[in-house]
């Protein structure tokens, strides 16, 4: 994979190399698509 481009990515990163922190963006994915359902 390429890389994420300047603040955006960096942010990115931070959240995946995080403890856990990839999960919070997945639940929030989950949580949108539950309420647009």
């Amino acid at each position: 994979m390429g890389e994420f481009p300047g603040l955006h990515g960096k942010i990115y990163r931070a959240l995946v190399i995080g403890s856990g922190g990839h999960q919070v963006v997945v639940r929030r994915l989950l949580r949108r698509i539950a309420a647009a359902a």
